[in-house]
């Protein structure tokens, strides 16, 4: 069954946060806007929501996933990053940008 909300971008409403992250904690593949489009998400781990993404996009097997992050701070939890060059990315980064660092096969989208 298909759930279509719209959550405004500069004031959104909770209560339709909350019903997407009760969507995604039951397992559930979300479409969100993004810059150039849509892409679909799911949350960390959960392996039968990436073969339902790879299954619908036809991607390959080992197809990399995007792992989007809320803000620098967790960037530490997910990639090798030592203190020098977490002052530069923090000096350098722009909001919004994709950021790429590879570490197990993720590539981590901070927003």
């Amino acid at each position: 069954m298909a759930l279509f909300l719209n959550i405004h971008p500069d004031n959104p409403q909770s209560r339709l946060i909350t019903k997407v992250t009760e969507t995604l904690k039951s397992g559930a593949v979300i479409a969100y806007p993004t810059d150039s489009g849509y892409a679909l998400g799911c949350t960390l781990g959960n392996k039968n929501a990436m073969d339902r993404i790879i299954k619908i996009r036809q991607l390959k097997r080992h197809h990399h996933f995007t792992l989007m992050l809320k803000d620098l701070s967790h960037v530490g939890e997910y990639a090798k990053l030592n203190n020098s060059g977490f002052r530069l990315l923090k000096k350098y980064y722009q909001v919004h940008t994709p950021l790429f660092l590879r570490e197990q096969k993720i590539y981590l989208i901070v927003y």
